[in-house]
């Protein structure tokens, strides 16, 4: 910026050798007489919002007395300089007067140099000598030299506004590619930060599904341990169900057995009876009641408890009617115990 501050002195000093009044620029300069004077924003210059300038209070300033006082001396002071300048103005004129008020003749100079005029140029053309004529001869050829020194000069002087100019341009787009480059750099720096972030976040993810990966291997272990003991207490009461049918089916079928076998003896019993008489009490036994004997089974606690045998010795048997035969008498005969 301090190169371009630089630049932007000299090109003003060319553009008032030129004659020419300097544009102020906001942006980039475009053409010759214009003037960039680059800036620091705010962005930038940060601290710059913690100062306030005299533009932004819209309050008239109020003054202590010692700072009055100072403004006054210094406004006394700014006046008795001008005094003194006005005073010395004869000096002014004389310098003026003998080297257009310049002490030191520079090449810089060369637009503001004016050749004199000779004297007779303020009399008429027909009252002029011959010396008037030299006079005039010569000082038109001073006048043709200096004013093709002025246009080279000129033309020098452009050249350096544009090579003022292209320098100024060179010196913004370095600034330009050093800040892309600064930038490219910040963005690969952050691209940087933000791949380790995600690593962190995706080791961080990884970290929390496998504990829960191993909350719920632990889950269904304690899950898979209960359902193993319900298994096996499931497996043992099959097992007892299992033993308990198969008792209950060795029962029915001793008890199965046991009738038919009763069923088979049952006309052994009565053998001195005719067949029909037979045949009546062997379809009374098959219609007998069972509420008895279910409730014997029922009361039984053991299931091979002996059963009473239908031969027993002693005991009380039933007696039954049967129908006459063919004297017309009837006749009474015992039943056995359990018939």
């Amino acid at each position: 910026m301090s190169r371009i501050q630089e630049k932007n002195k000299y090109i003003r000093e060319i553009l008032a050798d030129l004659g020419i009044q300097a544009v102020e620029s906001a942006s980039k300069p475009g053409d010759l007489e214009s003037v960039w004077e680059p800036e620091m924003t705010e962005d930038e210059v940060p601290e710059r919002v913690f100062v306030v300038q005299d533009w932004e209070v819209e309050m008239a300033l109020s003054f202590t007395a010692e700072q009055k006082a100072q403004r006054e001396e210094t406004l006394k002071r700014n006046d008795d300089g001008k005094s003194i300048a006005q005073a010395d103005n004869r000096r002014l004129q004389g310098l003026m007067d003998m080297m257009w008020g310049i002490l030191e003749l520079k090449k810089e100079n060369v637009l503001k140099m004016e050749i004199p005029e000779p004297s007779c140029m303020s009399k008429p053309e027909e009252e002029w000598t011959v010396e008037d004529h030299h006079q005039m001869k010569d000082f038109n050829h001073q006048v043709k030299e200096l004013n093709d020194k002025k246009e080279k000069y000129r033309n020098v002087l452009q050249d350096e506004l544009k090579v003022m100019h292209s320098a100024i341009i060179e010196y913004c787009q370095s600034f330009d590619r050093a800040l892309t480059c600064l930038f490219d750099k910040k963005i690969k720096i952050e691209m940087a930060i933000h791949q380790e972030e995600l690593k962190l976040a995706n080791l961080s993810n990884s970290l929390l599904l496998e504990d829960e990966l191993n909350c719920r291997e632990v889950q269904l272990n304690f899950m898979r341990q209960q359902k193993k003991q319900l298994k096996e207490q499931s497996a043992q009461l099959l097992l007892e169900a299992k033993e308990r049918v198969e008792n209950f089916r060795e029962t029915y079928t001793n008890l199965v057995t046991g009738d038919k076998e009763l069923e088979r003896g049952f006309r052994r019993e009565f053998p001195d009876l005719q067949s029909s008489i037979i045949d009546n009490l062997f379809k009374m036994y098959k219609h007998r009641p069972r509420a008895q004997k279910v409730r014997t089974l029922a009361l039984s606690a053991d299931p091979y408890a002996e059963r009473p045998s239908s031969r027993s010795g002693t005991g009380t048997r039933g007696c039954h009617t049967v129908a006459p035969d063919d004297g017309g008498t009837r006749q009474t005969r015992v039943l056995p115990h359990g018939a």
